[in-house]
């Protein structure tokens, strides 16, 4: 069963439910489907497949690694970062996507007892390039 650091209101919690496609509205051979074709794209690879519904797990499919195994998510995390940045600007608690960090964090032109310059303009950059751009700091 998959797990997760993040507790909400219990959404998702240390573990997550088990649903049954049927439950999810979703179609079971359908979703057997998705398995397949997941299991031959990662070939000789190792993946790892789940289909969340309401906080719980649909499908889950470990293809050449156990269920506890960690992996890297390299550039998926692009995907994360846009969702928790669409969530912020969402609740108000960040006016746009196009805010720079420096508003943010000004502490990050502190080096040691001297103050930085932004000579790329790494800072001055909206949030959403800077999270998206790995080379900018």
């Amino acid at each position: 069963m998959m797990k997760s650091n993040a507790s909400v209101g219990g959404f998702p919690g240390e573990t997550w439910g088990a649903l049954s496609p049927e439950a999810a509205g979703m179609d079971a051979g359908k979703l057997a489907q998705a398995r397949d074709w997941f299991r031959n794209s990662v070939a000789e690879n190792r993946g790892r497949l789940a289909v969340v519904h309401d906080g719980k797990v649909a499908l889950e499919y470990c293809h050449r690694l156990t269920a506890t195994a960690k992996l890297g998510i390299a550039s998926a995390a692009k995907s994360v970062y846009s969702n928790i940045l669409g969530i912020v600007v969402a609740e108000g608690k960040l006016a746009s996507a196009d805010e720079e960090v420096v508003d943010y964090c000004p502490e990050m032109m502190e080096v040691g007892s001297v103050r930085a310059t932004d000579r790329d303009g790494t800072l001055s950059r909206p949030i959403a390039t800077l999270l998206f751009d790995i080379t900018a700091i």
